[in-house]
């Protein structure tokens, strides 16, 4: 299993990190790859949006043929 991960950082354009996903998104799909998540974070100020669901729309809508989905991050309910 191959597997793409990039990390955005908070100093950087919302537009520039929403394209550079929707980007990464089109590349996995044309080099063969059949899944792209987003990961969807809770209490933290770095967010891109609240709604991964309207992200996964709008990508889903500018592709083809790649799953995309999302998996959570929540360490205030994780234990330790």
């Amino acid at each position: 299993m191959l597997t793409i991960i990039i990390q955005t950082f908070c100093c950087r354009n919302l537009f520039i990190n929403v394209s550079s996903t929707l980007q990464l998104a089109q590349l996995a799909e044309q080099w063969g790859y059949h899944r792209f998540w987003l990961a969807e974070h809770h209490n933290t100020a770095q967010l891109a949006s609240p709604s991964p669901e309207l992200l996964i729309a709008w990508i889903i809508a500018q592709t083809r043929h790649i799953r995309v989905g999302s998996g959570g991050v929540i360490p205030a309910l994780q234990s330790v």
